[in-house]
């Protein structure tokens, strides 16, 4: 496994944040400035899909699994550029897309021609199960990012293990889904917790974050799920002076959970 900081144009070194301090960060700056989520959400989405043109040029098909949150616009982002890649793109979401912000709702509804299916059931896996071991599949997860906790999710923890069945490429979006990004622990129970104590959380073959890095990246099991972990620069203004960065990352603690090929 690889990690790669792409050191945006403020930093003056790599270093990880909490979660919560993530969201401060860019919340500042969309506050401040009109419209700046919609272009954060954009930029995100435009590097998700540059990594699965770039990392997986063979692609001939991706799905692209939406959670309700900011997670799931990022993936509507992505699926806007793949499709006019010439990549045939199919969009996965959930119930409760009445969640959604104003900015997620805008790129859901750029991709409204997509074809898109709602899984509301274990029924809707067999669907998802047809592309397996078809060459040319990338998987996106935009399920949950950041915003996840632990919790009893039996239609996201089958989700979790339906993704692993495909045999394909996995590219995360932010924080892979199922892990905590301020632990790295995996916490998605198919059942309540005392009758199936396996969390259940996404693998991937490469995670694109933003901005900095999270702690989840680095701790518990976020080194085993997040594969290889990319981070880019968003165009986010400098990091807050006022707030404490939580870990400067040397290249040797790097080493230590990620090793280079």
């Amino acid at each position: 496994m690889a990690f790669s900081y792409h050191v945006p144009r403020h930093v003056d070194g790599n270093y990880c944040v909490s979660p919560d301090d993530m969201r401060a960060w860019e919340g500042a700056e969309i506050e401040a400035i009109p419209n700046r989520g919609r272009e954060l959400m954009e930029i995100a989405g435009r590097s998700v899909a540059m990594c699965v043109l770039e990392r997986y040029p063979e692609t001939r098909e991706v799905l692209i699994f939406c959670g309700p949150g900011n997670n799931g616009g990022d993936g509507y982002v992505a699926a806007w550029y793949l499709s006019r890649s010439g990549i045939s793109v199919k969009l996965f979401s959930f119930e409760g897309e009445d969640k959604r912000g104003d900015d997620a709702r805008y790129m859901q509804g750029r991709v409204r021609e997509l074809p898109s299916v709602v899984i509301a059931s274990d029924a809707d896996f067999e669907g998802v199960l047809s592309y397996r071991d078809r060459r040319g599949v990338v998987v996106i997860d935009a399920i949950y990012g950041t915003g996840f906790k632990d919790g009893v999710d039996p239609l996201v923890a089958g989700v979790c293990d339906v993704i692993a069945r495909l045999g394909c490429p996995v590219v995360s979006v932010d924080v892979p889904s199922g892990i905590d990004a301020h632990t790295g622990r995996r916490g998605i129970y198919s059942k309540e917790i005392e009758a199936d104590g396996v969390a259940r959380a996404v693998t991937a073959s490469d995670t694109v974050t933003f901005g900095a890095p999270k702690l989840g990246h680095f701790l518990g099991d976020g080194p085993a799920c997040c594969g290889n972990l990319w981070c880019t620069d968003i165009g986010l203004q400098a990091y807050p002076q006022d707030r404490m960065r939580m870990a400067i990352l040397s290249d040797e603690w790097c080493a230590r959970a990620y090793w280079q090929d």
